[in-house]
């Protein structure tokens, strides 16, 4: 994993409610990276761990962990108990945890500014500011947020009037939050995803490509995108698309924030109806109801064994305290569950299918493959990576042959 990978997973992780890192973790980064991360302020110690996932057998439990301290003057021990190996002593380095210090995240941020104030807490956890910089042509006060695409991110900004002055910019790390947030004038969203990396121990800031969000139109710059950045991101009418270096203009369509959807979250399973509820603006997938059989016994029996697979692959998320993709592997598997379920009834006993099945189905299929046959036009280089990485059916998703990771 190189250092701008890493960078990634941590701005990645950022948004999560508990942005936290665990050593059976970080032991697998690079020799001396997470010295430089805390030397940098980005990531600081936290207590120790209070369970482990154990390692003494296949079934990748997670167990409390028991402390023994005694006797006088020799060191503590740990260990858990697991139902097959029984008692299983736990090295205390298993039990050290990091989480990303926000505070000195924004510090960095303000020295990739060259600024010299004071970091300030508006909203504790959640919002900073730290200054005012000259960016655009005229001076503007930076902010960094987190979390603005919780369902409490427009309390959140209610809660800096400044934030919606129009001369703010406001750094996250790494989506952008929808715009339904935002009550009066939108300020500039900068992604650290896009414009950071990190250099000799220090977080730097692009400031060439910062300059670029402040041009009107955004497509056309001669700015440079390196070819591992790929973005994804709505503009109002418009959507932003980079890949391979490449920025092309994609006109506003259903299809186009299916596809966004899908690329967030990589190799999960999502039913066309969630994906056509996102349309319908509560995001819920709506009841279907019946016509017909659900599943056929072919379907059915496909859908238990794609089951298997995902537990399969959960205990192995689990064992790796990998806790971004774990996440992702249990919404997939609460997902085929309810379709498992609405399929049967008491004593699995068949119910009935749902012409709205069907629709929902067609209309995401169509919906994305016009949104495709946009993008083939405007960016050839994109095409065939997401003609080859999407599955659309009844159930979609995005699988890439290598992980690849968008800005949205």
């Amino acid at each position: 994993m190189s250092e701008r990978d890493l960078l990634s997973v941590i701005l990645e992780r950022a948004d999560a409610s508990e942005p936290r890192f665990f050593a059976d973790e970080v032991t697998r980064w690079p020799e001396g990276i997470e010295r430089q991360l805390m030397d940098a302020g980005i990531i600081r110690r936290d207590d120790n761990a209070t369970c482990v996932v154990c390692d003494a057998c296949d079934e990748g439990h997670v167990e409390e962990v028991a402390t023994i301290v005694g006797p006088a003057g020799s060191p503590p021990r740990a260990f858990i108990h697991c139902p097959d190996a029984g008692r299983v002593a736990v090295p205390l380095e298993r039990l050290n945890q990091w989480v990303i210090d926000f505070q000195g995240l924004a510090s960095a941020i303000s020295r990739g500014l060259n600024l010299t104030g004071t970091t300030d807490e508006v909203v504790p956890g959640r919002l900073w500011t730290f200054g005012i910089a000259p960016l655009g042509g005229r001076s503007r006060e930076v902010f960094l947020a987190r979390g603005l695409s919780w369902i409490d991110g427009a309390d959140i900004v209610g809660k800096c009037g400044r934030l919606t002055s129009g001369q703010s910019v406001v750094f996250v790390p790494a989506s952008e939050p929808p715009n339904v947030i935002w009550k009066g004038d939108p300020p500039v969203i900068a992604s650290l995803l896009v414009v950071a990396r990190m250099e000799q121990g220090c977080l730097v800031l692009d400031r060439d490509h910062l300059e670029g969000f402040f041009a009107q139109p955004m497509i056309g710059l001669a700015e440079r995108y390196p070819k591992d950045r790929r973005i994804f991101r709505n503009q109002g009418k418009t959507w932003l698309v980079v890949y391979d270096g490449v920025p092309r203009s994609v006109n506003d369509t259903v299809g186009m924030t299916y596809i966004s959807c899908l690329l967030r979250n990589p190799g999960q399973d999502i039913h066309s109806a969630t994906l056509c509820a996102l349309n319908g603006g509560d995001g819920a997938a709506p009841f279907l109801g019946s016509a017909g059989n659900v599943l056929d016994d072919n379907a059915l029996k496909d859908y238990r064994e794609h089951l298997k697979e995902l537990e399969e692959e959960i205990r192995e998320a689990e064992t790796n305290n990998d806790i971004g993709r774990l996440q992702l592997l249990k919404d997939s598997y609460e997902a085929v569950t309810t379709e498992i379920g609405r399929a049967t009834g008491l004593g699995g006993r068949r119910r009935k299918a749902a012409d709205d099945r069907e629709r929902a189905r067609q209309a995401a299929s169509v919906a994305i493959h016009r949104a495709l046959r946009a993008i083939k036009k405007e960016h050839e280089v994109l095409w065939p990576h997401l003609h080859n990485s999407l599955n659309i059916g009844e159930f979609l998703s995005y699988r890439p042959d290598q992980p690849t990771s968008w800005v949205t």
